[in-house]
């Protein structure tokens, strides 16, 4: 008897939680059988796409204006400083100095120890010579 008990109490207060909630849809929702169209009630998320309404609304020529500067122009033409952590690279284009001509900066190496290695290497490699014998016949 005792190891029924935890689970006919368990499953009252299942029972218990599933008429709660079936009372209090019942109170607080009212379930309509019928319905019908509402044809002047606007939408409370305006469709942009859809024909009937964008017929007859036309936008201000200023406000036209103003989103066509916004979306031709470049982060850096509309704020001063860099708004994202993305724009901080690349934002400052300007060098301080002349790195290309100076030669305190601008060191390139021609070829490095492992680069004249590796050229060594591939004269040496033994290449294969492609098949040039007559296919198996089947």
């Amino acid at each position: 008897m005792q190891g029924n008990a935890p689970s006919q109490r368990s499953q009252k207060n299942t029972l218990n939680l599933i008429i709660e909630g079936a009372l209090r849809e019942k109170k607080y929702f009212k379930v309509y059988q019928e319905f019908t169209a509402n044809p002047r009630a606007e939408s409370v998320t305006p469709k942009f796409y859809a024909r009937h309404e964008t017929q007859g609304k036309t936008a201000p020529q200023e406000y036209i204006e103003l989103c066509k500067r916004y979306v031709s122009s470049v982060p850096r033409d509309r704020v001063s400083y860099p708004e994202t952590e993305n724009q901080w690279y690349g934002w400052n284009t300007t060098l301080l100095c002349d790195v290309r001509h100076n030669k305190r900066l601008n060191f390139p190496a021609p070829t490095t120890p492992d680069i004249k290695l590796a050229a060594e290497m591939k004269k040496f490699l033994h290449k294969e010579k492609p098949f040039l014998g007559v296919p198996f016949k089947l």
